[in-house]
């Protein structure tokens, strides 16, 4: 008989704000003046235009031209965030110069893409111009860096991206030096890293008073030349899809992982500093049909892992949800089971398979290991209770003091203590939870 106590240990509950680092993301057109006409002009306007990096939201529009207010070539591109260009030679050139004719169908891909930055007009000497964003709140971002002649592919531009430490030291992005160009991929309107942009992840860190140094990217051109496009500067959270379909990366909600494992087990390698996984409506299991009952989802110091998504195929966000109060959990339903077979039927029949425990928590997590917007359900914790298997078969908590806010447990069963959810040790943040 499947024993349905619920014990659970040490409880707070607590409201905490949620796991957002406040990170900026920014998307720049660079080109011609904005008085400019043809299918280049101007940036990309569609809110479903979401670039390489599959993230929506308003293109700054920066120009030969420096906006009113602003000494030089620095243009502001929101709150406390701007722009500096510099050239290798210190000229102050005019960089625009765009591409309107055989350059594809007008649209939004044509305004990105079709018009650029001459890096050989802006320093004859040395073809390299570097641009700096200051102000980017502390965090891991993904840079792409649009670097393409819409009309000469013989063009190859090389970028770097690095960021200035406390200490003035320019540190590289651990994704190296890349070399960007060739002809435009077919169809038309598509992206390829490599060949129509750059991609780097790199680290903003906090310098003295929390005040961080600049994001600096720097192009240089090949022997004909080189060109910028522009940018896109993204926190570098990791997506999860049942339903996606592209590079099973983690990148965006188009290359979304399919498995929530994959995503966590690169979420343990870059914790420093936080990193949010955000999870999209499905159902995901801890160990494949078959697989090993005493593997679960484990939850990470620094790691926040939200519920809740439509992702790609969510309907009121053509590109996915771009923040997290976007989401909606009632309606993007999203499930961690432990029936690893997906055959449990009525009062807990065929669980005999299923994992002992859907989510843990081992000794030392902290509180800003955060679980939120979930529906956790089909643990049994029916095993050895020497081994601790006997307890949790939703949530088991060994000890430190992780967070749950806005998660139900249902269907979980254990013939120890706690169905829903057993804290054998340490303090549990439960908050807005329906058990």
């Amino acid at each position: 008989m499947q024993a349905l106590t619920w014990r659970i240990g040490l409880l707070i509950w607590i409201s905490l704000t949620t796991n957002a680092w406040c990170q900026q993301a920014i998307n720049v057109d660079l080109g011609i003046s904005s008085m400019a006409q043809g299918p280049a002009a101007g940036p990309p306007m569609a809110l479903d235009f979401c670039g390489a990096a599959g993230v929506p939201g308003t293109w700054h529009n920066v120009t030969s031209m420096p906006p009113t207010g602003c000494m030089g070539t620095c243009y502001p591109l929101g709150p406390n965030v701007t722009l500096t260009r510099t050239s290798g030679a210190g000229l102050p050139a005019n960089l625009g110069t765009a591409a309107p004719m055989g350059c594809g169908p007008p649209g939004d891909f044509a305004k990105l893409m079709c018009d650029f930055q001459d890096l050989t007009l802006a320093d004859p000497m040395f073809g390299t111009v570097t641009y700096a964003f200051d102000g980017l709140s502390p965090g891991r971002y993904r840079v792409y860096t649009y670097a393409i002649h819409p009309l000469n592919s013989d063009v190859r531009t090389t970028i770097t991206v690095c960021t200035v430490d406390p200490n003035g030291v320019c540190v590289g992005s651990t994704s190296g030096v890349q070399e960007v160009g060739g002809p435009l991929p077919m169809p038309m309107n598509s992206f390829m890293s490599g060949i129509t942009h750059a991609e780097h992840d790199i680290v903003v860190a906090p310098g003295p008073g929390g005040i961080t140094g600049p994001l600096k990217v720097t192009a240089h051109g090949g022997a004909v030349g080189g060109v910028v496009n522009g940018f896109q500067i993204v926190p570098r959270r990791i997506y999860v899809d049942a339903a996606a379909s592209g590079a099973n990366n983690g990148t965006s909600w188009l290359n979304a992982y399919t498995d929530l494992q994959c995503a966590l087990g690169e979420a343990a390698s870059m914790a420093v500093p936080p990193v949010d996984v955000w999870v999209a409506a499905g159902v995901y299991h801890p160990a494949p049909a078959g697989g090993d009952r005493a593997a679960s989802f484990e939850l990470l110091t620094n790691v926040g892992i939200f519920g809740g998504f439509g992702g790609a195929g969510s309907v009121n966000f053509p590109c996915g949800e771009a923040q997290l109060a976007d989401r909606d959990p009632p309606l993007n339903v999203t499930t961690l089971s432990g029936d690893l077979n997906n055959d449990d039927g009525p009062g807990f029949a065929n669980n005999g398979e299923n994992s002992f425990h859907v989510v843990h928590s081992a000794p030392m997590t902290g509180p800003t290991a955060v679980l939120d917007g979930f529906t956790i359900s089909a643990g049994n914790a029916n095993g050895d209770p020497t081994g601790g298997h006997d307890g949790g078969g939703g949530f088991r908590q060994d000890g430190g003091a992780p967070t749950i806010r806005n998660c139900r447990f249902e269907g979980n069963a254990c013939t120890g203590n706690g169905g829903g959810v057993f804290c054998n040790s340490g303090v549990l943040n439960l908050a807005a939870c329906t058990i």
